[in-house]
């Protein structure tokens, strides 16, 4: 190699710095980016192609993922509202009782 000459552009990611000789048009799938031209996503050697996005039905699997993920999350603290409301209603119904039983012995006291 010239030391004059500037170092060979590298594809940043996946390839680690050990691999000197790794072709990028190998490294990752491509897709033809120009009208017209074949849309095979088996040919990973092609001149004239940019790197794959995710495609809308791969978007959407993983936000549904995620949103399965969020309600999962809400139905657990819906039932753990739920348990606590009940605690809470229990204790009332109880604070309630023993509020009657004073107020009755007030009176019988009184009487």
């Amino acid at each position: 190699m010239d030391p004059n000459q500037p170092p060979e552009p590298r594809l940043q990611g996946s390839i680690s710095s050990d691999q000197p000789d790794v072709n990028p048009e190998r490294t990752e799938a491509r897709v033809w980016n120009l009208p017209g031209d074949r849309h095979s996503s088996d040919d990973l050697t092609r001149s004239q192609s940019r790197t794959i996005s995710p495609t809308p039905l791969a978007q959407t699997r993983g936000e549904l993922t995620e949103l399965g993920g969020m309600m999962t999350t809400l139905i657990d603290e819906i039932r753990s509202h739920r348990i606590a409301n009940h605690a809470v209603a229990n204790r009332l119904d109880q604070a309630e009782r023993e509020l009657a039983d004073h107020r009755a012995a007030s009176i019988r006291e009184r009487n």
